[in-house]
């Protein structure tokens, strides 16, 4: 029997004409109706298209819109967005947020009034497609008279989700609920945290290892304005409980109206960024952190400083991480003590929190007189650091947008700064995402046309503006279970240059985090491209020893000159109940020969206690492997010869009165 486990389906309609525009005084505008559109958000969804959503008061006062753009920019909804809610709405908006999950749906968790004039949170999930998931209202999360704002989601490793707001009682709690994919509340009643003598404030939250979540977020003490601001991490199981909590920054001194950053390392942890007082000398300073899975630091305690330059402020910083070489980069405004000067940095901290580009950081933009910067973005793109920001006049019109490039070893890649948006109208709130093309897409809130609406711009690694160079444009990746195989099926659109794809594996047993950069991914086949077309292409890839258990697969593109591309995992669980093996037996190990590792794959028809042991030629135990009582189904474990000779050995497997034994072969 067939059962189809999980497709990222991303169907665009490429023969819509391109809305990336390479024009910089025009930009693509998302919606610019009447009245006014504002707090833009962005995420992305895999092969490089994109969801905008943002406040819109056209009908009078304020609802949520949403867009869902193609990797080229069309857009796949109505041209002014689809409505998500126009339930009462407060007058002042407050922070909301917007996310994807593993199916390409758009999480989004905002507030309004529309229970009895008190500002309470909901979350609304909506599919590719457009359908409302989780009913047409979303999910009310507290229907209570408190005022709450700044609701965070993220969803979970297992696929469900999990979303922190701030519930503003006295003093200040942070509350958490988690919900199914079917939109059902998990938890009879949400989880609150605060502390003693402490009110919890502005949390943001991550996704973490065993189905949890990390969320960052202050701890006060005291009443404006003369409280005392901290900074803790706490991290949330999936049953609802804590599995500890410490604190970041355990001085005090953080701005009060500070919102700290935080992102996934993508190994389970969290980089945080913030900027306090801590040194006590009424100067501002912007600082960094990285906390683990397990609530260790990596970084000095209470944060390491961005800069040590004497008698400036830094503020403002934004932050992202190379999973690959453990590197922190953290982007920041800077102003002279008079704060008559303004200037952009950005600092590179190592994987212990030690800066790498001087203890000043390298200048984006010199500090100068009459200048203004805000929306700082940074994210890195393959081989280097993209950077964005909006930049003000002597005026007071916020009204450009750059985009600069840096090494990983701090030298700028382009001669200057590249304008993204040249218009002379005042821009706002700008935010970003980059694509598994590297390509980064911006949105903000803009005054140009009839009045302020959204507009966005896709920024290519190169510099360049407009459509996106994609040299593979897959359209769908799925998964497929037959008997004991696993069937992985990917769709492209367009493909140049393409010399066809590795695929590859990650045993991902009793682990439920994806770990995108480990050693344990295995290259398991190849399939030939076709070079450049323009054609659909259709690909089909038997796993025929997929093993059981949680399994999790990722497509490796590769081009006729070597470069590469990576798309999202998906995961394969093999239950037990897919395979009920009909007979007791142990396969060949592979690979045979080996040097010094191999797996063994073993099936059982039946719970019981069996044994693996090994044994050299002349019948001299080695090792055990296995010594316990497993369930029916199919095991795969892994033996390491490292510490072996070259030789015969042979793994003997016992199961009541059956015995079965391979003969393996060691090389060195």
């Amino acid at each position: 029997m067939k059962r189809l486990l999980l497709s990222l389906l991303l169907i665009f309609t490429f023969e819509l004409s391109a809305q990336w525009v390479s024009n910089n005084t025009t930009n693509t505008a998302i919606c610019d109706t009447a009245g006014e559109q504002a707090l833009a958000k962005i995420a992305g969804v895999p092969g490089g298209g994109c969801y905008i959503s943002w406040f819109d008061n056209r009908s009078g006062s304020y609802a949520v819109y949403l867009q869902r753009l193609d990797p080229m920019g069309n857009k796949l909804w109505a041209n002014n967005g689809l409505l998500v809610s126009n339930n009462p709405q407060s007058s002042s908006l407050v922070d909301y947020d917007l996310k994807t999950d593993a199916a390409g749906n758009a999480m989004i968790a905002f507030t309004d009034t529309r229970n009895g004039g008190s500002l309470n949170p909901f979350a609304y999930l909506i599919s590719p497609s457009g359908q409302f998931l989780w009913g047409a209202n979303g999910v009310t999360l507290n229907p209570t008279t408190e005022y709450q704002a700044n609701p965070r989601i993220t969803q979970a490793a297992d696929g469900n989700y999990f979303v922190a707001w701030i519930i503003s009682t006295n003093p200040a709690k942070v509350g958490v609920q988690k919900i199914s994919p079917a939109g059902d509340k998990l938890w009879a009643n949400n989880l609150l945290l605060t502390g003693s003598g402490e009110g919890y404030n502005r949390p943001t939250i991550v996704p973490s290892d065993s189905n949890s979540v990390i969320i960052v977020h202050t701890a006060v003490t005291g009443n404006f304005p003369a409280q005392n601001v901290k900074l803790r991490a706490t991290k949330v199981g999936p049953d609802g409980t804590v599995r500890w909590s410490d604190y970041l920054q355990n001085i005090g001194k953080l701005n009060a109206f500070n919102d700290p950053r935080a992102y996934s390392d993508k190994n389970g942890g969290a980089i945080v960024c913030w900027y306090d007082d801590q040194d006590s000398d009424a100067l501002q300073e912007s600082y960094a952190q990285r906390v683990s899975s397990s609530g260790s630091v990596f970084f000095p305690v209470n944060g390491a400083a961005v800069s040590t330059t004497s008698a400036i402020t830094s503020t403002s910083p934004v932050a992202t991480f190379n999973p690959v070489t453990s590197e922190m980069f953290v982007f920041y405004y800077q102003t002279n003590s008079g704060q008559t000067q303004a200037g952009m940095y950005v600092q590179k901290f190592n994987q212990a929190g030690i800066r790498q580009w001087t203890d000043d950081g390298v200048v984006v933009k010199p500090l100068t007189s009459g200048i203004s910067y805000l929306s700082q973005q940074v994210q890195v793109a393959d081989d280097r650091v993209m950077l964005f920001w909006i930049e003000g006049s002597s005026g007071g019109i916020n009204s450009k947008v750059y985009a600069d490039a840096f090494t990983f070893q701090g030298t700028r890649i382009w001669a200057q700064p590249i304008v993204v948006s040249e218009t002379t109208q005042e821009k706002l709130q700008m935010v970003s995402y980059i694509d598994e093309f590297y390509d980064t897409k911006l949105a903000w809130g803009d005054d140009r046309g009839s009045g302020r609406g959204i507009f966005a711009q896709n920024v290519n690694k190169d510099g360049t503006l407009g459509s996106p160079v994609v040299p593979v444009e897959l359209t769908s990746f799925s998964s497929e279970i037959s008997g004991n195989s696993v069937i992985l099926h990917w769709i492209t659109a367009t493909e140049i240059n393409n010399k066809g794809f590795f695929i590859e594996r990650l045993q991902n047993i009793n682990e439920e985090f994806i770990p995108l950069v480990s050693s344990e991914w295995e290259k398991i086949g190849f399939i030939t491209g076709n070079g450049t077309t323009n054609e659909k292409q259709i690909y089909r890839f038997l796993d025929e020893q997929p093993g059981s258990g949680r399994i999790s697969y990722r497509i490796k593109q590769v081009d006729f000159d070597g470069s590469y591309t990576y798309y999202k995992p998906i995961n394969v669980v093999m239950s037990i109940n897919d395979f009920i093996p009909s007979e007791f037996s142990i396969a060949q190990n592979y690979p045979n020969p080996f040097n010094p590792e191999t797996k063994i794959e073993y099936s059982l028809p039946v719970t019981g206690n069996i044994s693996i042991k090994v044994f050299d030629v002349l019948g001299n135990e080695i090792t055990t492997l296995v010594n316990e009582v497993k369930e029916a189904g199919i095991h795969t474990l892994k033996f390491n010869a490292s510490e072996l000779n070259s030789g015969i050995y042979f793994a003997v497997f016992t199961s009541g009165d059956k015995t079965r034994s391979i003969k393996m072969t060691l090389l060195k």
